[in-house]
């Protein structure tokens, strides 16, 4: 999977009145994200949130907050819009 070619494997699926989470390593361009936000509110989705490891570009991170209910993005990268920091996990594990 990649921004430009996203294939769903189950692509009839039941999210009528739920909230949905995904799950991404990193975001860029935000291609990603966008096609499953699309697919989730299709398939009745109430609210699609993000959780995002690594936010490269804010052009991209910009994209996804437009759509998604909400956004939590780590500060692995510096960024204005990170929300989850991850430090302490870092040095418990150093």
């Amino acid at each position: 999977m990649n921004s430009f070619k996203v294939r769903f494997l189950s692509p009839k699926v039941n999210f009528k009145g739920k909230t949905i989470g995904v799950v991404d390593d990193l975001i860029e361009t935000g291609g990603t994200l966008l096609k499953f936000y699309d697919f989730a509110k299709k398939s009745g989705a109430k609210k699609v949130i993000a959780l995002i490891t690594h936010g490269v570009l804010p052009v991209g991170i910009s994209k996804i907050k437009k759509k998604y209910s909400k956004l939590y993005l780590t500060n692995t990268i510096e960024q204005k819009e990170a929300n989850v920091d991850v430090a302490d996990l870092i040095l418990k594990n150093i």
